[in-house]
């Protein structure tokens, strides 16, 4: 009885160990789309500022994640975008 009880709780624990390993995975791929997609974002903004489609640029720039590495360089950009609008 004991013993079965032993190998319950380590069956147990590897399928719950197992479930989390799946939930990493998917997360970190989750995050890597976003990195991704906000590098697109900024991308996309710096050929509209380019065009001269500040509006667009800056929508696009209000996409991107705060939580993304590319979040400084989106805030850095809007910060040139409202610069550039006051003096207007």
């Amino acid at each position: 009885m004991k013993k079965t009880c032993c190998i319950l709780l380590m069956v147990g624990s590897l399928l719950v160990m197992a479930g989390c390993v799946e939930t990493s995975r998917k997360e970190t791929a989750e995050l890597r789309w976003q990195e991704t997609i906000d590098h697109a974002r900024i991308e996309a903004a710096k050929e509209s500022i380019r065009q001269g489609q500040l509006g667009f640029a800056e929508k696009l720039l209000e996409d991107v994640s705060d939580s993304s590495s590319q979040a400084d360089q989106a805030k850095k950009i809007l910060a040139q975008i409202d610069s550039n609008d006051a003096r207007m």
